[in-house]
């Protein structure tokens, strides 16, 4: 059972930050002007899919993933950083930046979500069940 716990903690933890390093990398390689649009045409948004496609992407699959998760914290966690990376990729509706509000909060919820799957996983190890009856 741990075994099993333990590879879909990780398998999520890897799918959360491919999420968060593939919206960074959005965040920092396309324009501030152009991730902050309020409007985009059919064209605009021909434009933009590649840059978009990657990042949505990676937050799917981490969403995906977060929905075989047993435990309630990191479950919570992953909800609270995962709004914040569709609201970042996603047209900005007011033209805020999500990304540095998130990231210049006291509690930066992103940070947050990596730390419990962090707490968690050493959690599980530390309570790996290592003495076998033999038989």
């Amino acid at each position: 059972m741990r075994d099993a716990e333990l590879t879909t903690l990780n398998e999520f933890g890897d799918a959360m930050l491919a999420a968060f390093t593939t919206v960074q990398s959005y965040v920092l390689s396309v324009p501030e002007d152009e991730r902050l649009r309020t409007t985009l045409t059919t064209r605009d948004w021909q434009v933009v899919l590649p840059q978009v496609e990657p990042p949505l992407v990676a937050i799917q699959r981490a969403e995906y993933l977060a929905l075989a998760l047993p435990w309630t914290d990191v479950v919570e966690a992953h909800k609270a950083a995962h709004d914040v990376l569709m609201a970042t990729v996603v047209q900005s509706t007011d033209g805020t930046d999500p990304w540095s509000t998130a990231l210049n909060k006291d509690e930066n919820v992103l940070m947050r979500a990596m730390n419990i799957v962090g707490t968690k996983r050493r959690e599980l190890l530390r309570t790996y069940p290592t003495s076998v009856t033999k038989v």
